[in-house]
């Protein structure tokens, strides 16, 4: 997004966010009053609850970012100290948010990988390559958070329709994010852009790539076996077709990450997501 739209458009979102913070209380009020007519679960009104505490950290997001960029102008920091720094807001928002979804809606992550998998993520003696399946962005911001945890900095190939969404737009401004138009995900410019992220990293950094495109839905298996067939890759095509909880993966994004970084490890990420929580809003 060019500096221009992103001047046009972030202030229209901060706008939206700040109104909605204001008529939060009566919103929050009205939905308990609902639930406690209906089933005294409190699931919607907690749904708002979240949402109202993910505008507001996002808000002072939006301004931590805005802080880095103002010393990085007045310090003349390098790329390195702002992605550091971006890294840092990016550690903050996910930390938070991740807490605040553990008391209002009951949400766990652990992680049961492979103990080889696991002492890799935590050496930093390489960077590492993290290939995972998509089950939305409530379950990207998971993986982020637990790269985070370990003290990676993170680098994700991301969908460009996410620049709408304020904080992940302004974080991109300080993180090597690659965006990605739908359907372009392919295009030379992407691959040339995730190979010269991926060269720039050192061995605290983690690139993030979803291979399936998106989240796993009967068109896109059916749009990816296709694709396989009309490349003339019957067997991978045959393969796909097999697949239960995956749909066929899009191969140029992780050979142009290898190619940029051939040193680093391979991460392989399969998780249940969102599915699995125990507090169901409705």
């Amino acid at each position: 997004m060019s500096a221009f739209r992103r001047a046009v458009t972030l202030p229209i979102a901060v706008v939206l966010q700040l109104l909605f913070v204001a008529l939060s209380p009566a919103l929050l009020l009205l939905t308990a009053l609902l639930c406690l007519a209906a089933d005294r679960r409190f699931g919607l009104a907690r749904g708002v609850l979240m949402l109202d505490v993910y505008v507001l950290l996002e808000l002072v997001a939006l301004l931590g970012c805005g802080l880095v960029w103002v010393r990085a102008l007045l310090l003349r920091w390098g790329p390195e100290r702002r992605l550091r720094a971006g890294c840092s807001v990016a550690r903050w928002l996910l930390h938070s948010l991740y807490r605040t979804a553990n008391v209002v809606l009951g949400l766990r992550a652990r992680i049961d990988g492979e103990p080889e998998a696991v002492a890799a993520l935590q050496a930093h003696e390489c960077p590492v390559i993290v290939l995972s399946r998509h089950a939305g962005p409530g379950d990207s911001f998971l993986v982020v958070h637990e790269l985070l945890c370990h003290r990676r900095e993170p680098r994700i190939v991301l969908r460009m329709a996410l620049q709408l969404e304020p904080g992940i737009n302004v974080l991109g401004t300080l993180l090597p994010f690659c965006w990605v138009h739908r359907g372009s995900g392919r295009s030379d410019a992407v691959l040339r852009r995730i190979t010269a992220i991926c060269a720039a990293m050192n061995n605290d950094a983690a690139l993030l790539l979803f291979p399936e495109g998106g989240n796993v839905s009967d068109e896109r298996v059916r749009r990816g076996i296709t694709a396989l067939l009309r490349d003339g890759f019957r067997r991978r095509a045959r393969q796909a077709a097999r697949l239960r909880y995956l749909a066929a993966p899009f191969t140029g994004g992780t050979l142009a990450a290898l190619h940029g970084a051939p040193s680093s490890d391979v991460l392989f990420l399969a998780h249940t997501g969102l599915v699995a929580l125990d507090a169901p809003l409705l």
